[in-house]
This record gives C-alpha cells, sequence and structure tokens, in this order.
C-alpha cells in the first residue's frame, strides 16, 4: 500500500433520480478521497453485473428502459487497492400514456345491424384463412414444380451418362478387335 493511501477509503454513489420514467435520463458518479494519480479505473455494475468499466468516474443512461432497473455500484481500481460503493436501486416506471382513458368512462356505440360486427369478425377470419390457403396452395405447387425440374434434369444427366457409356464400351469393343469397327454378321 502506497504511502499517501487511506485505511478507511470509502467509496459513495451518486444518483441523479433513483425513480425515472422509461425514456428519461439517469446521472451516476462515483465519490471518493483517493488521489487521482492513483485511479486505475473504474467499474459500473447492475445486480452485481459490470455493465461498464473506464476511466471516468461518471456513468450516463441516456434513454432508460425497463432493462436499466436495478442495484447499481461503482468499484475504484487503484493503487491503494480496490473500493466498492454500496448498492443504490434504480426504479423504472412505464411511461405515462398523454391520450384519455377509456376507462370509466361512459360511451355508446350504435349499429344500425346487429349482425354486421360479428359479420366483420368472421369476414376477416375468413379473408385471413383464405390467405394462409392460398399461401399452402402456391408453396406445394413450388415444390412440386421445383422437384418435376429436378427429375428432369436428373433424367437428362442419366441420360447422358449411358450414352457415354455406350461410346466407351464401344471403343473398349474396337480396341479388343484390334481396332476395326465390328463385322456384320449375315443371315444364313
Amino acid at each position: 500500500m502506497k504511502n499517501n493511501c487511506t485505511r478507511d477509503f470509502k467509496v459513495v454513489l451518486n444518483i441523479s433520480k433513483n425513480e425515472v420514467e422509461e425514456g428519461e435520463s439517469v446521472n451516476m458518479s462515483c465519490c471518493h478521497h483517493l488521489p487521482k494519480e492513483h485511479i486505475l479505473s473504474y467499474t459500473w455494475m447492475m445486480n452485481k453485473t459490470p455493465v461498464h468499466t473506464g476511466n471516468t468516474s461518471f456513468f450516463f443512461i441516456e434513454k432508460t428502459v425497463s432493462d436499466h432497473k436495478g442495484l447499481y455500484t461503482c468499484a475504484v481500481h487503484s493503487l491503494c487497492g480496490n473500493y466498492t460503493s454500496g448498492p443504490q436501486s434504480v426504479t423504472i416506471s412505464s411511461k405515462k400514456s398523454h391520450a384519455p382513458s377509456l376507462y370509466h368512462q361512459s360511451y355508446t356505440v350504435l349499429c344500425s345491424k346487429e349482425h354486421n360486427a360479428t359479420f366483420l369478425l368472421q369476414d376477416n377470419r375468413i379473408i385471413i384463412l383464405v390467405i394462409c390457403g392460398c399461401s399452402a396452395l402456391a408453396l406445394v405447387i413450388i415444390m412440386g414444380l421445383s422437384m418435376k425440374i429436378k427429375m428432369h434434369r436428373d433424367k437428362v444427366k442419366n441420360k447422358q451418362r449411358a450414352d457415354l457409356r455406350q461410346q466407351a464400351m464401344r471403343r473398349a469393343q474396337n480396341l479388343q478387335n484390334g481396332g476395326l469397327p465390328p463385322t456384320p454378321t449375315k443371315a444364313p
């Protein structure tokens, strides 16, 4: 331990707001009395998991989301040792809607025909079923056509291979006959 290191060194985490709405910012600072020249780095942790390590004693979350809620601590890594602050809680609440609430208010809905609302709901279901059915049919047709094309290509390749085999056999027979073409046999 260095001469000017304090044995009862303490780190304190200061947070601008412990309770924020989603989208708001949060500023945190890691306060201590250790000489600056002894500081190696700072580690910022959320729920005991490191989220940032660097050389600044400030941590800033520009736009908070629900995943930012938790217990935050900061650790100072120095020539005098490693020191961690006590935890500070950050709570994130969902953003309040400025739209008027429909709850606890009275509304009257008028329909000229009672079955229209049901028909529209069923009609949407029918449209979805028709779209799904057509998509499935198109997929089956595409797969069938691709299989037919593949089978045709395989048939052409097999025919080419058979032709090449026959040519190779004819050449081999010609070589066995001394390079002469086969002699036709006369019928008796």
